[in-house]
């Protein structure tokens, strides 16, 4: 039977918690305290780029008490965030990041797990980190993460990767194009008592060296590059696969 084809994040949404989400969410998190207590963040409302199912938004606003807005373009994920973060003071509103516009500027605005290379065209992900830098405050911080083209797949062959859940199985087929710095993502969700169901998207690795004169340009200056897989508070290799950075605007 071919699987049903879903547009991306719809089918995803109600396992990617249980699958992908809260281990990536740990990661993100526990970074961003080591971040925070070093260089000694103070913000009193903050905005979620990207926010998907809304564990960062969550987490931003129960542990350190601000208000939040949590900003995605996928209606299908943003239904799962109005019910991980309800009774909370976060606000949901589906935009594209590369077009943002909010009523007011934030403290801390943070953008995880790929966000920025769902933006595939270079174009569109430079003008994310330009709206990023307008709704910051003087002084405010940016945190966000992006994949490399030091990724480590093959180049054009495909690799699996898979997570379980108690009801699911979610596979993920990675395929990284070399010469354009593209991946494609195919994923198949098998659920215990439905369909199967596929999705794909597609994300475009960016160079370091053009991400940094993004904020540059954007008159964000980073304080802290952090290679995610092997943290340390230094200058990632340029062979790090993710890299975390806390920026700063003038």
């Amino acid at each position: 039977m071919t699987p049903a084809l879903a547009s991306p994040y719809a089918a995803l949404a109600a396992a990617y918690d249980t699958t992908i989400g809260r281990p990536v969410f740990e990661r993100t998190r526990a970074l961003f305290e080591t971040l925070a207590r070093r260089f000694r963040l103070e913000f009193d409302d903050a905005v979620d780029l990207g926010c998907g199912t809304g564990l960062f938004c969550r987490y931003l606003a129960l542990r350190w008490g601000v208000p939040v807005t949590g900003v995605d373009l996928s209606p299908s994920m943003l239904r799962i965030a109005a019910r991980n973060c309800r009774g909370l003071p976060v606000r949901l509103c589906q935009a594209d990041i590369s077009r943002l516009h909010l009523a007011s500027p934030a403290d801390l605005i943070t953008c995880n797990f790929d966000t920025l290379n769902h933006l595939t065209r270079p174009q569109d992900a430079r003008a994310a980190i330009t709206r990023a830098a307008a709704h910051l405050r003087p002084g405010g911080a940016f945190f966000f993460d992006f994949l490399t083209p030091a990724i480590g797949l093959p180049p054009n062959k495909p690799v699996r990767r898979t997570a379980l859940s108690r009801r699911c199985r979610l596979t993920q087929i990675l395929r990284w194009s070399a010469p354009d710095n593209m991946l494609s993502v195919r994923i198949i969700l098998e659920q215990k008592g439905a369909k199967t169901r596929t999705e794909s998207h597609f994300e475009r690795l960016y160079p370091p060296a053009q991400v940094f004169r993004w904020l540059a340009s954007s008159g964000l200056r980073p304080v802290c590059a952090l290679d995610a897989e092997s943290p340390s508070i230094a200058r990632p290799p340029a062979a790090a696969a993710r890299i975390v950075v806390l920026a700063r605007r003038a």
